[in-house]
């Protein structure tokens, strides 16, 4: 039996000066925001603490699990259990790709290049106006070079996705019960067996023995992680509850 931990876990001088204000206090807020954030998931201790306080905590319970309504409640005020799909603005990643970076560097030299071309020059440099050209190519091979590396990490983020569970076998109100992983939410009892996909980030309650979790796809390491009902570790990454 496993407890899941989360689911799916913002013109005068006095005109100008009041706009830069809310500004400053707008930016202010999304840095103690994400500040929050940070410190959240920094301080969250499901890993280190006796299985019994984890159950208290959650108002869980390891052989009823939750109650129908309690998860509904959870389930409204927390959302699904999926990862936030971001839409993508092409136009400002197209923009980026020629104009950001190292390629407006490029585009400086262009610049110059053609002044040199003319009208600083008399009669008009075509050599400089060849390395314009030359300069212009490299940045949209640059642009492309960089636009590929976007689309093959995107391609395999996909990929990770398309390895989540579709269900999971969970325990509510005393019967375990097949469920789609995206209703999963905190305090949920979710069993796993040997070949599961792991549905979310899991405390090991309990084992019926051996259990590993294979991880290489995240963090690249071939070895299997050994799971543990006791663990001692000070970081959930390192933890062996989590699955």
């Amino acid at each position: 039996d496993n407890l899941g931990d989360w689911s799916s876990d913002v013109c005068s001088s006095d005109l100008l000066s009041e706009s830069n204000q809310i500004s400053r206090e707008f930016d202010g807020k999304e840095e103690k925001l994400r500040t929050e954030e940070l410190d959240y998931f920094a301080n969250l201790d499901f890993h280190s603490v006796a299985a019994e306080q984890v159950l208290k905590s959650l108002d869980t319970s390891e052989k009823l699990g939750l109650d129908a309504t309690t998860a509904a409640a959870s389930l409204e005020r927390d959302g699904r259990n999926t990862l936030p799909k971001v839409r993508d603005q092409y136009w400002r990643k197209i923009f980026w790709y020629i104009f950001g970076g190292f390629c407006s560097i490029l585009w400086f030299g262009v610049i110059v290049f053609f002044l040199c071309w003319q009208p600083l020059s008399s009669p008009p440099s075509i050599p400089n106006l060849a390395l314009a050209i030359l300069v212009i190519i490299v940045i949209f091979l640059q642009a492309s070079f960089s636009a590929f590396q976007d689309w093959s990490t995107k391609r395999v983020m996909n990929s990770i996705l398309d390895l989540l569970p579709a269900e999971a076998m969970v325990i509510r109100d005393g019967q375990a019960k097949k469920m789609p992983t995206t209703e999963l939410v905190v305090g949920d009892i979710v069993q796993i067996s040997i070949g599961n996909k792991v549905p979310a980030d899991l405390r090991l309650l309990s084992t019926s023995g051996d259990i590993r979790f294979d991880r290489s796809i995240l963090t690249g390491e071939p070895d299997e992680i050994e799971g543990a009902v006791k663990d001692r570790k000070s970081t959930r990454l390192n933890s062996s509850h989590p699955g």
